[in-house]
C-alpha cells in the first residue's frame, strides 16, 4: 500500500488494518510482485538496504517493502527510526537500522525504500534531446490534427472513402460532421498534451523513471494506429505522422538511463503528508485516463457508437450505415485513434503519479499543467460547439478533470515552491535524532 493512498485512507480506517490489507494482497499469487512494482520498492543495482523490520510475527508483506530483511522476535535489537533523516543520523555509528510496526503505522510503509532512497547514489539522467524532439513533433503533429479538424474536418481521402462529399453527408445527416469533428479535435488535444508531457519531462534530460513513461506511453499510442485492422480503414495522414515520429521514439528508447530511487522525502511532515493526497489525486485522475482511453479504443473497433452518440446523431446505427455503408469505419478509426491516444496519455501521467512526486519538483508541476490544459480544454470547448452536452457522456471528463485540477492546486506547494533553509518538523520526534542531535534537512 503506497503512501499516496495509506496517509488519505487513515483519516478513516486504523493503519494496522490498512497494512493487513496489504498482507492480503501480498498473500495471493502475483501479489508481493504488484507491491513491488507498485510501490517502487526494490533497491536498485548496487546498492544494499540498510534497513531492517523487527515484527513479532512473520507477515509477507514485510518482505516486500525493499528492507533487507525482516527481524522476528519480541525486541528489536536496535533502535528505531521513524523518518529517512533519522535513519541517516543512525547510520553515523551503525550499519543497519530498524523498523518497527509503530513506525510503519506513523511514517507509512514506504519508509524503507525512502531510506534506500537516502543512502543511494542519487538519480542519473540521460539525455533527452531524442525525448524532447519527441514532445514537440508530438505537439506539432496535434497541431496539425486540430487544424484539420476546426477546418475542413474531412480530407480528399476520407471523402473518397466513403464515396460521398462533406456537403453530400451535411444533407444526409446535419450532426454526421459535427460528431466527426468532436472526434478529431479531441483527439488532436490529447496529442497536444501528450507532446507537452513529454517535452516537459525531458526538458533536464530523463531519469530513469522520465524515461519509462515517455516510452511506455508512446508506444501504446504507436501499437494503437495498428487497431485499423479493426475498422479496416487506413488513413495516410495517421500513417505519415506515425511514420515521422518513429525515429525519436527509437532514440529514446535507445537511451535508456539507469534504474535509481526517485529523491526521499527526509521528513514526514506536515507538507508531506498534504502532498500524499495530491498524489492519490493524480492517480486516481490517470487510471481514469487510461481505462477510459482503453474502453473507447475498445468500442470504437466494435459497436462504434455508445448510445449518447447517438441520440446526438438523432439515428440508429443502421441508418447511419444506410448512408454509406463505408461510413461506420471512417468514425471509428477516429474514435479507435482517440482512444489508443487517451490510454497512452493515462499510462504516461500514471507513471509520473507513481515515480515523480517529490518535494521542489517544480519543472513536473509545470509540466503536468502545460499537459493538461491543452487536453480537457480541446474536449471541452468542441463538445460544448458543436453541442454534444449529454451529462452522462461528459461526467467522465469533468470528473477527471476536478481530479486532476484538484491534484495542481493540493500539490503546488509542495512542488513548485522554492526550497527553504529549514522546514518546521511535523513532530517533535522529527526535531532530534535518536542521538539527541538536530536532524539534518535537505
Amino acid at each position: 500500500m503506497p503512501d499516496w493512498s495509506y496517509h488519505p485512507l487513515l483519516k478513516r480506517l486504523p493503519p494496522r488494518l490498512l497494512l493487513g490489507a496489504a498482507d492480503a494482497v501480498a498473500r495471493v499469487p502475483g501479489g508481493g510482485k504488484l507491491i513491488e512494482v507498485v510501490g517502487d520498492a526494490k533497491p536498485p543495482a548496487g546498492v544494499e538496504s540498510p534497513v531492517w523490520i523487527r515484527a513479532t510475527r512473520p507477515h509477507p508483506v514485510l518482505e516486500r517493502l525493499g528492507a533487507a530483511g525482516v527481524h522476528v522476535g519480541p525486541e528489536t535489537p536496535g533502535p528505531v527510526v521513524r523518518s529517512p533523516a533519522e535513519a541517516l543520523e543512525q547510520l553515523k555509528t551503525s550499519d543497519r537500522v530498524y523498523v518497527d510496526a509503530a513506525a510503519l503505522c506513523e511514517a507509512g510503509p514506504s519508509l524503507p525504500r525512502r531510506i534506500n532512497a537516502a543512502v543511494g547514489p542519487p538519480p542519473a539522467n540521460a539525455g533527452g534531446g531524442a525525448a524532447q524532439a519527441l514532445g514537440f513533433s508530438m505537439m506539432l503533429a496535434g497541431v496539425i490534427v486540430w487544424l484539420v479538424a476546426r477546418g475542413p474536418v474531412l480530407l480528399g481521402y476520407d471523402e473518397a472513402f466513403v464515396g460521398l462529399s462533406k456537403e453530400q453527408l451535411n444533407a444526409a445527416n446535419a450532426q454526421l460532421v459535427p460528431f466527426m469533428e468532436h472526434d478529431r479535435a479531441t483527439l488532436a488535444g490529447v496529442m497536444i498534451a501528450l507532446g507537452a508531457l513529454y517535452a516537459g519531462l525531458a526538458m533536464d534530460g530523463l531519469t530513469r523513471w522520465e524515461w519509462a513513461a515517455v516510452v511506455s506511453s508512446s508506444a501504446i499510442g504507436f501499437v494503437s494506429f495498428l487497431l485499423f485492422v479493426g475498422y479496416g480503414y487506413f488513413d495516410p495522414l495517421h500513417f505519415g505522422l506515425t511514420a515521422g515520429l518513429l525515429p525519436t521514439f527509437f532514440l529514446t528508447v535507445k537511451d535508456r538511463p539507469p534504474r535509481a530511487l526517485p529523491p526521499p522525502d527526509l521528513h514526514n511532515d506536515a507538507a508531506w503528508l498534504r502532498a500524499q493526497t495530491g498524489q492519490l489525486l493524480l492517480v486516481s485522475a490517470a487510471f481514469g485516463v487510461a481505462v477510459g482511453g482503453l474502453g473507447i479504443a475498445t468500442i470504437g473497433i466494435s459497436g462504434v457508437f455508445v448510445p449518447s452518440d447517438l441520440d446526438f446523431l438523432h439515428a440508429t446505427k443502421a441508418e447511419i450505415e444506410a448512408i454509406d455503408p463505408q461510413l461506420t469505419s471512417l468514425i471509428a478509426h477516429d474514435r479507435a485513434g482517440f482512444g489508443g491516444a487517451l490510454a497512452a496519455a493515462g499510462v504516461g501521467l500514471l507513471i509520473v503519479a507513481l515515480r515523480g512526486v517529490h518535494r521542489h519538483a517544480r519543472r513536473l508541476w509545470w509540466t503536468l499543467a502545460a499537459a493538461g490544459l491543452p487536453g480537457f480544454a480541446a474536449t471541452t470547448i468542441v463538445h460544448l460547439e458543436v453541442g454534444y452536452s449529454d451529462p452522462l457522456h461528459l461526467a467522465p471528463v469533468l470528473v477527471a478533470g476536478a481530479l486532476y485540477t484538484g491534484a495542481l492546486i493540493v500539490l503546488y506547494p509542495y512542488l513548485a515552491t522554492p526550497p527553504r533553509a529549514r522546514r518546521q518538523p511535523l513532530r517533535a520526534s522529527e526535531a532530534t535524532s535518536p542521538s539527541g542531535s538536530p536532524a539534518r534537512t535537505r
